[in-house]
């Protein structure tokens, strides 16, 4: 049975016959002597042939030593072409990349950053999945990934690229007669859209004061009204008048702006999206770290 330290002492073979001598192969390997002398004596030992003659003047291989020889240094040239085909495939910047996102980002500047690292790497294309495509089998081939949670509150977490604020908006006529009653009270008189984005976590709603000191904190939980898919169902139902939703602040700027919605309280501040990214290798391609520093390098909205 072939094992590592055969490999390993073949190679050491290869090197004391294209230097001549053993001490001129450890030189050449910054080996000790004794270290290539044993792996010979081991090599020869397993094969039980002699594969090299030594006397106190040369060192020539036999015709055993010779046949394995050929072979050794085919299998010592094989591996250096591994090696270096290794190194080169890491060093490339064109072709392509297949990635996944949450399906929340699409509705950030995420796509026009995408776009742009294909102009900025000529012959490169970007596969995109989103999380929703978790069971296709091509999903073993992402190389990186930009998830999403929810954080209601606390310190800004490490190894986050964004932080996306959120809000939590309805239909203005479900707010008429609300504005006295508790924030608690009014969210579960409107009733809350709960979606299955973030892991099922859209039935917590976490509070923050928009001025220090106002009030304190809150941690709500409600059974959700609605129970949709994802962001865009969320919305959409938010716009028809069907409950609140968290939502986040680039997508619905503009309806806030043209009264289509309303923030169920200017008072509280409901939370961040915090993305971040995810390598599946420990040593990734040039191209998945090409775009990971792309995406560093742009502001994510």
């Amino acid at each position: 049975m072939l094992k590592h330290k055969h490999l390993r002492h073949l190679a050491y073979f290869v090197e004391i016959v294209r230097a001549g001598s053993i001490r001129n192969a450890a030189l050449k390997a910054k080996l000790s002597a004794a270290v290539m002398s044993e792996a010979l004596s081991n090599l020869e030992t397993h094969m039980k042939v002699t594969l090299i003659k030594r006397s106190t003047r040369s060192m020539q291989p036999t015709a055993a030593g010779l046949r394995v020889f050929e072979y050794a240094s085919a299998m010592v040239s094989a591996a250096e072409a591994a090696l270096e085909a290794g190194k080169d495939a890491a060093s490339i910047t064109s072709g392509q990349l297949r990635i996944s996102i949450a399906s929340e980002l699409t509705y950030t500047n995420l796509p026009t950053i995408i776009r742009s690292f294909e102009n900025a790497f000529s012959g490169t294309q970007v596969l995109v999945s989103t999380a929703a495509d978790a069971g296709d089998r091509r999903q073993a081939e992402v190389e990186l990934k930009i998830v999403a949670d929810y954080r209601g509150h606390g310190d800004d977490p490490k190894d986050v690229i964004a932080s996306l604020p959120l809000e939590l908006v309805c239909a203005p006529h479900l707010l008429a007669g609300h504005s006295s009653i508790r924030l608690h009270e009014i969210i579960s008189r409107i009733g809350l859209i709960g979606s299955a984005t973030f892991a099922n976590r859209w039935d917590f709603i976490y509070a923050t004061p928009v001025r220090p000191g106002q009030s304190e904190p809150l941690t709500m939980r409600f059974d959700s009204k609605l129970n949709v898919e994802g962001m865009a169902a969320a919305h959409r139902m938010a716009l028809e008048g069907l409950g609140a939703a968290l939502l986040l602040s680039s997508l619905v700027s503009k309806e806030i702006e043209d009264g289509r919605l309303v923030r169920v309280s200017s008072d509280y501040n409901f939370g961040f999206l915090d993305v971040s990214v995810v390598m599946r290798d420990d040593h990734p391609s040039r191209l998945a770290k090409a775009f990971k520093e792309h995406l560093f390098s742009h502001h994510l909205q």
